[in-house]
């Protein structure tokens, strides 16, 4: 496991995968950790309700109990709502 214990060799792979002069396949995967009961990742849009303080604690107890494998970094997808671009543009009738 390479991910969470050394993001600098990570970070390295990375940078030669996108220069194309990666020598090998990434392997990016995020597995639960042994002894403890594994928290599910958060949902899409999780905060959308404006509850972004119990997202945040859903993520970490999520990252708490899964490890990175290869080449994964802990990530959460921030995710705007169906109609959230619609708005923006000016497409949503009221």
């Amino acid at each position: 496991m390479f991910g969470q214990n050394n993001f600098h060799a990570v970070q390295e792979q990375w940078k030669q995968f996108w220069e194309g002069k990666n020598p090998r396949p990434l392997i990016a995967a995020f597995v639960p950790k042994s002894g403890c009961e594994p928290s599910p990742m958060p949902g899409w849009i999780e905060g959308f309700t404006d509850d972004y303080r119990a997202a945040a604690q859903k993520v970490a107890r999520w990252a708490q109990t899964h490890e990175c494998v290869g080449e994964a970094i802990a990530y959460y997808p921030l995710s705007f709502g169906a109609d959230h671009f619609a708005a923006l543009l000016g497409l949503v009738v009221c």
